[in-house]
């Protein structure tokens, strides 16, 4: 009898082990996901798939592949309407900012309404789009506008990366 309860004992164990060992305590929790959204990382050779893997690292919390979405020289531009202000800063501050968004709501949707316009310069290495979005936050916060994205593409590696994001929403 005490053999068979020490039996069952060790096999508990290690099936706890086992469960335990699936779970990676370092990785971010991630919010819930809707089953029916279409989410994918592209290679970002297009200012499309640029906007495809932003709205991949705003819906997965992802900050890492925000990161990978902004050149160096990134400016993020947005309108304080109280004080009736240009306010911007550089790609350190808006990661710092993004993942504090990212760890303040537990779900967080994008969606891309439309592309407004897009513009290359005459040797395609960087180009202007316009998009219409709504972003929600958790269930209790709806943000909507165009945001504007000026985009380079790196001459080494043929990516896209964004240099510069004017937020033209409306709370």
């Amino acid at each position: 009898m005490k053999i068979s309860i020490v039996l069952s004992l060790f096999i508990i164990l290690i099936f706890l082990i086992i469960q335990m060992g699936c779970l990676n305590p370092f990785a971010p929790k991630l919010g819930e996901i809707s089953s029916n959204l279409d989410i994918f990382l592209t290679p970002q050779k297009t200012p499309e798939e640029v906007m495809t893997n932003f709205r991949y690292a705003y819906i997965l919390k992802d900050s890492l592949v925000y990161r990978n979405l902004l050149n160096d020289d990134f400016i993020f531009v947005w309108r304080d309407h109280e004080n009736d202000t240009f306010v911007s800063w550089g790609k350190e501050d808006d990661i710092r900012t993004t993942v504090g968004l990212f760890n303040a709501f537990t779900v967080i949707n994008l969606v891309w309404n439309s592309t407004n316009y897009i513009t290359y310069s005459k040797d395609s290495t960087t180009a202007e789009i316009s998009k219409g979005f709504i972003l929600t936050l958790d269930s209790e916060l709806r943000i909507t506008g165009d945001a504007l994205f000026n985009l380079i593409k790196l001459p080494e590696s043929g990516i896209w990366k964004i240099t510069r994001w004017v937020d033209k929403s409306i709370i």
